[in-house]
């Protein structure tokens, strides 16, 4: 396993459910955190989608695009928490 970088990619994805609008706001503090100590972030295409429908494709893409890019060193999965 290697180390992370200076201007590596971290993937972030949301592995169940979805985040709503309302942590919007703290996904982008934590990008802000993540990009002072060098590190760069990409979000996963679906990680606010908040339609039933194909969810689970959806999420399996999401972390499948992640794993299979060349540039991201490392992926971080939001877990749904119910009371979020």
């Amino acid at each position: 396993m290697k180390k992370l970088e200076k201007n590596d990619y971290i993937g972030v994805i949301s592995s169940s459910g979805f985040l709503k609008e309302r942590n919007k706001c703290e996904i982008e503090e934590s990008i802000k955190l993540i990009n002072e100590i060098g590190l760069n972030v990409k979000l996963g295409k679906y990680i606010y989608e908040n339609t039933i429908n194909n969810v689970v494709k959806n999420k399996v893409s999401d972390l499948s695009d992640m794993a299979s890019d060349k540039d991201v060193k490392m992926i971080i999965l939001k877990m749904y928490l119910k009371n979020m």
